[in-house]
């Protein structure tokens, strides 16, 4: 009978422990076993379209006055900025081509770095009259 509930338990147990796992918050961003000599990062990326609402483009001189004023503040660890070219269908079907940017961070996933992420989401949002800022969160691999 003993060994019956002994049994019993360590399956409840198991059950437990796989709950926990999956109901994580890093169960959406699980990604791959991370080779020797590196250690498991969050990349979370923001791309910012450079055409404003009003079809008026974003200078450069206004978005490094925003990374100055904005972006450096909130994340001072670390981040890295990239140019590109970006295209979408907008809700009427009309395909739109615009130059970007794409803000990439690799973290812990610590709440005050989610929390930058997203003050660095709205406040481009405002300051550039944009219906979104479209985000990505993976699992990722580094070393240094």
């Amino acid at each position: 009978m003993a060994a019956r509930v002994d049994q019993t338990l360590a399956v409840r147990v198991r059950c437990l422990v796989l709950l926990l796992v999956v109901a994580s918050p890093w169960a959406c961003v699980r990604g791959p076993v991370c080779p020797p000599g590196s250690v498991r990062w969050v990349r979370s990326e923001l791309f910012m379209g450079l055409v404003r609402s009003d079809g008026a483009l974003v200078s450069e001189q206004a978005f490094a006055e925003f990374v100055d004023r904005t972006v450096t503040p909130a994340l001072p660890d670390g981040f890295t900025l990239l140019t590109g070219r970006g295209q979408y269908r907008d809700a009427h079907g009309k395909l739109v081509r615009e130059p970007s940017h794409v803000l990439i961070v690799l973290h812990h996933g610590e709440p005050s770095t989610e929390r930058a992420l997203e003050q660095v989401r709205t406040t481009y949002k405002r300051s550039f009259a944009q219906q979104s800022v479209l985000r990505t969160d993976a699992a990722s691999c580094a070393s240094f």
